[in-house]
């Protein structure tokens, strides 16, 4: 929308395309986040959790992507609110489980879910997405919409596709195939699973670990959801022209994982009568 909005203008949108806006931090310990997913629902994962958080950022970053041409024009734009947007999501084919011997391969294909982008936000002032019911409800309408298309042979068959098209096609004609084949997924969010324990370097520790994910064609986001020695870590690479400032969109998502997190205690204090987390201040 931003580099659309830019050539209406007049002005060059060359002078974003090709550029990138980066930030990463370690964001909660993987107990935590676990602890949180099992108060809000039984099969409800790490990711579901992070993919919920992503979405509520693609909101306000469209919001203020509306506002800020808004004020440019001084006038309305046409473009309408996003009441959901799609996220492409990477599967490994065997599970995640890897045979004594295998490697990880490239035995990796991908599902595209639709998921709740701008819901009932239809106030171009409020960038907060505050409509949204819930941060709760809005993770169990992301956990079905996963759960959903996870059923279906879509990884494979996106496997067999991109394989087909490296090993028989041009690189032109596979780059274009992708570029127009990735469901206009608004993102993408994988995760890397690293050591459990601390690992060493000549005997000095390594203190963080942290992921980042090459955009694939067609696609302004790359979010990686990171563990490392009981330590979840957040990547976003993007397309400055989809998020120029990859610290706020950030900043965004930990304020949604705070919303989650305050809401998952108030359920245990309710079904249980005490908290099974310290209270954030």
């Amino acid at each position: 929308m931003y580099e659309e909005e830019e050539k209406k203008e007049g002005k060059k949108a060359s002078s974003v395309i090709g550029k990138r806006s980066l930030s990463w931090c370690d964001a909660a310990t993987l107990e935590e986040v676990k602890l949180i997913a099992k108060a809000i629902g039984k099969n409800i994962t790490l990711n579901d959790v992070f993919v919920s958080c992503a979405s509520s950022a693609i909101a306000r970053q469209l919001a203020e992507h509306r506002q800020l041409f808004t004020t440019r024009t001084d006038g309305p734009l046409s473009h309408k609110h996003h009441p959901y947007v799609n996220v492409a999501i990477p599967v490994h084919l065997n599970g995640g489980f890897l045979l004594p011997g295998k490697s990880v391969g490239n035995n990796i294909g991908a599902m595209v879910a639709r998921i709740p982008g701008e819901i009932n936000n239809y106030d171009d002032n409020d960038t907060t997405d505050s409509s949204v019911d819930t941060a709760v409800q809005r993770l169990k309408t992301v956990h079905m919409s996963i759960q959903k298309i996870k059923n279906t042979p879509a990884p494979l068959i996106s496997y067999v596709m991109a394989k087909f098209c490296s090993d028989f096609l041009p690189e032109s004609v596979t780059k274009y195939i992708f570029q127009n084949a990735n469901a206009n997924a608004a993102f993408v969010l994988t995760n890397s699973r690293g050591s459990p324990k601390k690992l060493h370097i000549r005997g000095q520790p390594v203190e963080s670990a942290t992921a980042f994910f090459p955009l694939p064609p067609g696609v302004p986001v790359g979010i990686v959801v990171g563990s490392y020695a009981g330590v979840v870590s957040i990547s976003v690479t993007a397309e400055k022209w989809a998020i120029p400032d990859a610290d706020k969109f950030l900043g965004w998502m930990l304020e949604e994982y705070g919303r989650l997190r305050d809401e998952a205690v108030m359920i245990e204090r309710k079904g249980k009568g005490k908290e099974i987390f310290k209270s954030s201040e």
